[in-house]
C-alpha cells in the first residue's frame, strides 16, 4: 500500500506562515509515514479562516489543528 499523500498550502496571506510554523510540524509528527506536498490548493477563501489539507484527493477541514489531525486519522482508518 502506498503512503498517504497530505497536501497543504502555505500561499494564503492570512494563514500561510502559521501553517508552515505550527500545522506542518504537527502533521509530520502525527503522520510520519505520509508523503507531504506543499502547493497552492486554490482554497484561499475558506482556507484563510480554518486549517485544511487534502489527503489522497479528499478535502479535510477543521476549526483547529488538533481537530484536523483527528479527522485525518479517521479518514486514514477507512
Amino acid at each position: 500500500m502506498e503512503n498517504p499523500q497530505i497536501k497543504y498550502c502555505t500561499s494564503c496571506k492570512k494563514r500561510g506562515d502559521l501553517v508552515q510554523k505550527t500545522l506542518v510540524p504537527k502533521l509530520k509528527k502525527a503522520f510520519p509515514e505520509s508523503d507531504f506536498i506543499m502547493q497552492c490548493l486554490s482554497f484561499c477563501g475558506p482556507g484563510s479562516r480554518q486549517p485544511f489539507v487534502y489527503v489522497d484527493q479528499t478535502l479535510i477541514t477543521a476549526k483547529t489543528d488538533e481537530e484536523l489531525i483527528e479527522k485525518i486519522k479517521k479518514h486514514l482508518e477507512k
